[in-house]
């Protein structure tokens, strides 16, 4: 990854799920006072319980990940050489909430201009997934999880129906030719848009 957006990635997840370890510990010990069960009610590393906050982020590798993607709220999506990022495609034509991280240009550590580069951008934005930079990344987790706090699954599982009515006419082969098509005839039904190629060092 030419950008390292992923170590920066984890360093952040792990210290937020240990902030919020620590502020759950925090509210238990206000909420119990000084009573003699307090100290059994809190977390230790020999308690045997699911801890939310310490499954907050998985970084997984492997055959499995198809699983992996499957058990969690969101994906995360982080660019790589390239503009966009081909884990974004798989997360979408699997009915699944993409997080798609990029950097942008004032925070680009190499010479390449960087961008969002998302597909159909309209609908991404308003209907599927999510974008940010890594910069931007801690305040998105939190607003995202306030939101699964405060309202449940509910949103989530609208949005992961609402991904997957769009992956035959968008995200098969077949519905991706139709939608270039229609674009190249200046067919109002396609939902792609023209995107002006970001400032590079190739180009200038």
């Amino acid at each position: 990854d030419p950008f390292q957006i992923r170590p920066q990635m984890n360093d952040y997840l792990q210290q937020r799920a240990q902030q919020e370890q620590q502020q759950q510990n925090e509210t238990l010990k206000k909420s119990v006072g000084k009573t003699s069960s307090s100290s059994s009610l809190l977390p230790n590393s020999s308690t045997q319980h699911h801890d939310y906050y310490n499954n907050l982020y998985t970084y997984y590798h492997g055959v499995d990940w198809r699983t992996t993607m499957h058990e969690s709220y969101y994906s995360l999506a982080p660019r790589g050489f390239g503009r966009t990022s081909y884990h974004l495609m798989e997360i979408l034509q699997s009915g699944l909430i993409p997080i798609h991280v990029y950097y942008h240009e004032k925070e680009q550590t190499t010479q390449t201009a960087a961008a969002a580069w998302i597909p159909y951008a309209t609908l991404y934005r308003n209907k599927w997934g999510y974008q940010t930079t890594v910069a931007e990344l801690p305040a998105l987790v939190d607003r995202l999880l306030l939101s699964l706090l405060v309202s449940g699954n509910d949103e989530l599982n609208e949005r992961e129906a609402r991904i997957a009515s769009y992956r035959e006419t968008h995200f098969t082969t077949a519905g991706v030719l139709e939608q270039i098509q229609w674009f190249l005839l200046n067919d109002n039904r396609t939902d792609l848009e023209c995107t002006v190629l970001p400032n590079s060092t190739r180009l200038t």
